[in-house]
């Protein structure tokens, strides 16, 4: 989340290429519904209909990229059709296990953007952005801003973010219990961060 023009969509798209990954580019202004969950189609009997996805969803490998862009600027029935597939990637009736990253300006910065619902607010996590200085020197020394040997490689498994989970983040639940669910009382702060249950279980491990 930061201003315009601060290189949020280029240094996404940048990584990709630096990870040798697929970017795949879906600007929530120019997205309709079906384009996440997929186009109703007559089943060859003509009784039923079934939602067929499109076809780039199937070439998504689980190193990729999902990249929603202008995040906040699509209808709400597109932000709506975004929720299932920033939590757990699926795209109608497909799962694509691919990295999925938004970016968007504040609201009072956006063209037609408007603040998240707090459901898709509470999927997300979100990461102030601002412009980098050493990142703009490295793009014009190299080309894409980014010192592969900075970015780390984080290999855990499930069963260890639970056992990390058990030792840490539960401790700190039960420190407090309204940490639990924690929606924020000011209906303003509603669509930024804040903690519910499903912000504990992706924590630990469960939902990857």
């Amino acid at each position: 989340i930061g201003i315009p023009g601060n290189a949020k969509s280029a240094s996404i798209e940048a990584l990709a290429t630096v990870m040798g990954v697929k970017c795949k580019v879906l600007a929530s202004s120019q997205l309709a519904p079906e384009d996440l969950n997929g186009m109703p189609v007559l089943t060859v009997s003509r009784t039923e209909s079934k939602m067929v996805p499109f076809a780039w969803g199937k070439t998504m490998g689980a190193d990729d990229i999902i990249f929603l862009d202008e995040f906040n600027q699509g209808s709400l029935q597109v932000q709506a059709a975004m929720m299932r597939l920033t939590l757990t990637g699926c795209l109608g009736p497909i799962k694509i296990g691919s990295y999925r990253v938004a970016c968007m300006n504040p609201p009072e910065w956006g063209t037609a953007a408007r603040p998240l619902g707090p459901p898709t607010a509470n999927r997300l996590m979100h990461v102030p952005w601002q412009a980098d200085v050493a990142s703009y020197e490295l793009y014009l020394r190299t080309g894409n801003g980014f010192d592969w040997s900075t970015i780390p490689i984080v290999s855990v498994s499930e069963q260890e973010m639970r056992d990390e989970g058990l030792h840490s983040i539960l401790p700190f639940i039960k420190s407090e219990t309204s940490w639990l669910e924690s929606p924020p009382p000011n209906p303003e702060d509603r669509s930024g961060p804040w903690a519910s249950q499903r912000t504990w279980t992706v924590l630990g491990g469960v939902v990857c």
